[in-house]
């Protein structure tokens, strides 16, 4: 089985307190009805693309849209979603956390850590893998990721995904590749901004998923059962705990090379601190 992970971040500018990356996971046959689909959407709509901060703030081609219209347009993309993907998901990063439990304190001279964007593709390359195994699609699994352009910092997604891919045997098998690509060219894309979006706004106005917490039993038949939903919208939160584990373990994975006499491999090559 072949599945394909969309994703794109909301807030990682600006007075923003967190950031937050969404995704979504479909098959090969479910993206191409997904792709279908999405063409008549923007065509019944008058437009070339979808792009949630333009429709936030009315320009280009929103401009003059009803808010009528723009929760519309939203319910439309939640249907289609809805019924041509497996699941979505959101994944949240407190920038002030991220500085304190991660980012903060000495460390070794030649370890790169990852900026709040490459920490939160890590963190959600891993939720979609761990929630796909979890949830029984184990059979010649392969996972592929596209991930939108626009970020200062997205070429370094490739890097992570590639140490990840080499370094974690585990994952060997299952992650096939990482494209970073315009989402002007990709529905998916245009979905994942749609689906980052919503899930920046929901913390914005501080309403918390019923999804907040991940049980180790979980997976998506849980999910559809308690959301009514047939591709769910998973909130992962990357919890303290959850930085300094990570902080630990590059420690300890750099320290362990420095033994063995090679060279550090850095963990985010090609990313800017943010």
């Amino acid at each position: 089985m072949i599945l394909t992970t969309y994703m794109d971040e909301s807030g990682t500018h600006g007075p923003s307190d967190y950031m937050i990356m969404g995704g979504i996971v479909g098959r090969l046959g479910q993206w191409v009805d997904y792709d279908k689909r999405w063409n008549r959407l923007l065509k019944k709509n008058l437009l070339t693309y979808f792009h949630s901060k333009k429709l936030r703030a009315r320009e280009g081609e929103f401009k003059n849209w009803s808010d009528g219209s723009a929760a519309a347009i939203i319910r439309d993309i939640d249907k289609l979603q809805n019924r041509n993907s497996l699941f979505r998901f959101v994944t949240l990063v407190k920038k002030d956390e991220f500085q304190k439990f991660y980012k903060s304190g000495d460390k070794p001279k030649k370890l790169q850590l990852d900026s709040i964007y490459g920490l939160a593709f890590r963190c959600s390359l891993s939720f979609a893998v761990e929630m796909a195994l979890r949830s029984g699609l184990r059979n010649d699994l392969t996972m592929n990721f596209i991930v939108e352009s626009g970020h200062v910092n997205a070429g370094a997604c490739k890097v992570i995904f590639d140490q990840i891919k080499k370094h974690v045997a585990e994952m060997a098998g299952i992650l096939g590749d990482c494209l970073v690509k315009h989402k002007k060219d990709y529905p998916g894309l245009q979905g994942a901004d749609a689906v980052s979006y919503a899930g920046y706004q929901q913390e914005y106005h501080g309403n918390e998923s019923e999804l907040m917490h991940f049980e180790v039993d979980w997976n998506l038949e849980n999910a559809q059962q308690i959301l009514k939903a047939k591709s769910p919208v998973f909130r992962s939160y990357v919890r303290p705990e959850i930085l300094s584990k990570m902080r630990e373990n590059l420690f300890k994975l750099e320290e362990k090379r420095r033994q063995f006499g090679s060279n550090p491999l850095p963990i985010s090559s090609g990313e800017q601190s943010s």
